[in-house]
């Protein structure tokens, strides 16, 4: 990391980090001194705790169980499929029982996205018109792998295809869902860096820009709201907390605007 404005970064940032925890401590605290304390370590049949042993309850204080549906499906029928999504509606009970419909939409491909890092410390952007929103935007390269397939060859496939660029070098950084509420939608975001620049090869349905910009610039774009996609900030702000985190391969020096 280098020049300051990646310095104030991230004393900015480290400093949300332990207001947020700071916060979620405190909370955990008001559990135990409430009469969780001493308690956790013995499950009842069938009670349910999350990663800091707590016991998951509702908010009238039942026990939950995580793993149960809640949801009862009266119905199934497809509306909608083609090569990429399927459309299904369901008649459905809500959880308290009520009669209801829900929809949700099937991907077929798992969504992969890649933070490539070059030597100057630069992140590779592609630039696309995004049909759904009606708008231009700026984001990491990333595309689908079909869905049972090494995600590590798609992701190599997409970064070749949009870019004209080969990695040296892969890790796999995040593990994601998308709008969960309605789609099933999972994906993976991939640090690549030692890059060897080639010929970029677009699908039909893609008119690219391609552009490298000092990383914590990137950083910087995602807080001002300049970029929005989803896999693009989190793959950005997960290497971003790897540097702060002192995680980073030894080969990678994240550039600053100042840089």
């Amino acid at each position: 990391m280098a020049g300051g404005c990646a310095r104030r970064f991230a004393i900015r940032y480290l400093t949300t980090l332990e207001n947020i925890w700071r916060e979620r401590l405190i909370r955990i605290e008001g559990l135990l001194d409430g009469g969780i304390r001493g308690k956790t370590t013995h499950r009842a049949p069938g009670e349910n705790h999350d990663k800091f042993g707590l016991a998951a309850r509702s908010r009238d204080g039942e026990i939950m169980d995580e793993t149960k549906n809640p949801w009862t499906v009266l119905s199934h029928a497809t509306v909608y499929e083609n090569n990429w999504i399927r459309v299904d509606h369901r008649e459905v009970l809500n959880p308290n029982g009520g009669p209801g419909v829900y929809g949700t939409v099937h991907f077929k491909n798992h969504a992969i996205g890649i933070v490539p890092i070059d030597g100057g410390g630069n992140v590779i952007l592609v630039g696309q018109y995004r049909f759904p929103l009606g708008v231009y935007s700026w984001e990491i390269p990333q595309g689908g792998g079909i869905l049972g397939s090494s995600i590590l060859d798609s992701a190599k496939r997409e970064l070749g295809e949009e870019c004209g660029v080969k990695a040296k070098n892969w890790a796999e950084i995040l593990g994601m869902d998308l709008s969960n509420s309605v789609t099933d939608e999972s994906g993976s975001a991939f640090l690549a860096w030692d890059l060897t620049d080639g010929n970029a090869q677009p699908e039909d349905t893609e008119q690219l820009q391609i552009k490298r910009i000092p990383f914590w610039e990137a950083v910087e774009r995602v807080k001002r709201g300049e970029i929005r996609d989803s896999v693009t900030i989190a793959g950005l702000l997960r290497v971003a907390l790897m540097a702060l985190q002192d995680e980073l391969p030894g080969a990678i020096v994240l550039g600053s605007s100042n840089s």
